[in-house]
This record gives C-alpha cells, structure tokens and sequence, in this order.
C-alpha cells in the first residue's frame, strides 16, 4: 500500500476549531478534509445531548461545526459547504485539493440497496461503543431516541440479530471493491469529492467485528485514514 504524501503543514493563529460528532459521517468528511490539506486545527468532541453549545454558534443542535478563525469567531455548519471553503481559501494551503464529484451511480446504488442492514449494524453498535460523544448515559439515550430503527425498531432485537445483517453486507463487500481506483482515490479521475463522501461510510463499517473487508476496501480505507489522521474502528469493534 502508497504512503501518503501530504502537503506543506498549514498552522494558522488561532487554530481553527472543529466541533463534531465521532461516529457522524458528516464530521468524518470535514476531518478528512483538513486531514488531507495537513491543517492543525483544534478537535472538539461535543456530547450527544448537548444542545447548548451548537445553537450558541450556529442557532441549532448540528455538527459538525466549523470555526476558521478559532474559538470566538464566526461559526459554519454543513460538511460540504465547509469543505469548500477550506479548499477554496488560500489561508488553508494551495486551493484545489479536491476534483469535482462525479456522477458514480454505481457506489450510490451499492450504498441504498444495503443501506438498511448497515444502519442496523452500525448504529446499536455506536450506541454501546466507547466515544467521546457517548460519555454520558444521557447522551446514550439521546442516540437512540433520535435515531430510531424500523421494524424490528428495538437496539437489542438487531443486535441479536447481526449475524442476519452481517451476512447480508459481506455477502456485497466484493461487489463494492470492485468500484475502487485505488487506495489513493475511488474514482479514476483523482482525489476528489467522491472521497469525502464515500471515506466515512467506509470507516463506519470497522465498528462490526466480524464483518471482514475485501483487501481492496481495506487498502482504500486505510490509507485514507492514514493521511487524515482519523482512526478506524478497529480498537473498539463490537
């Protein structure tokens, strides 16, 4: 597998601050993001019921949250409309890091036909993992109240029955890594948009134990989790 080649450390004064949710895809894109354009910024775990802190800067409960001028200054919600802004301004490093998204059809039908069983997976399992967002038993139930399951709607009911939704994804994965360039970008045409999307819904596979990604996935995933210095699920699959 490549080593990542990353461009010139980017500090700014202030340090730019970052507010998210460890397990939120959304977040995972923007830490992806800064991670690729090597930007220090600071990294703030919000817990999940804290609704205090994100409508002081933004005026609702979202992550993630941007700040570019650090604490105190003005505050940016939306993952992507963020990620544009960073690699559009020059304070950020050589704009254009990013390639436009393009149209892959492919990827996004493979993600809504197993949308389901990995929305079962990977949510009974966050609710249990230890995340900084879920320190605190309220914020635990704040999870799950707001991210409610169908039928079978119980978190313990599907986490009796992984073995039925594992199955159901593995069965997939070869299907998934097919569609992937390489372990530096998933579309031929370079890095791109593409990555930001697809990287954290990657990454939020690593939480099952058991679930065994194809060389080609894991390549991918690694090396993306790599250069952002975001780490996988790995220490904590259940």
């Amino acid at each position: 597998m490549p080593t990542p080649s990353l461009p010139p450390r980017v500090v700014l004064s202030p340090l730019p601050t970052l507010y998210v949710y460890d397990h939120c895809p959304f977040c995972v894109r923007v830490r992806h993001l800064l991670g690729l354009k090597n930007i220090k910024y600071n990294l703030v775990f919000l817990a999940n019921d804290d609704v205090t802190t994100p409508t002081a800067l933004v005026g609702r409960k979202v992550v993630p949250i941007f700040q570019p001028q650090g604490t105190g200054g003005p505050a940016q919600p939306e993952s992507l409309d963020i990620c544009k802004h960073v690699d559009n301004d020059p304070r950020f490093g050589a704009p254009g890091l990013l390639k436009s998204a393009t149209p892959r059809d492919d990827i996004a039908k493979w993600m809504d036909e197993l949308a389901m069983p990995m929305r079962r997976l990977s949510r009974v399992r966050f609710s249990r993992a230890p995340l900084p967002e879920f320190v605190f038993q309220e914020a635990r139930e704040t999870y799950i109240r707001n991210h409610p399951l169908s039928d079978p709607g119980d978190y313990e009911d599907n986490f009796d029955r992984s073995t039925e939704y594992i199955t159901q994804v593995q069965e997939r994965l070869d299907e998934l890594a097919e569609m992937i360039y390489s372990p530096e970008h998933c579309s031929p045409h370079g890095l791109s948009y593409d990555d930001i999307v697809l990287f954290p819904r990657l990454r939020t596979l690593t939480i099952v134990k058991g679930l065994v990604l194809p060389k080609r996935l894991r390549e991918y995933v690694e090396f993306q989790a790599a250069a952002a210095e975001i780490p996988v699920y790995d220490y904590c699959a259940i």
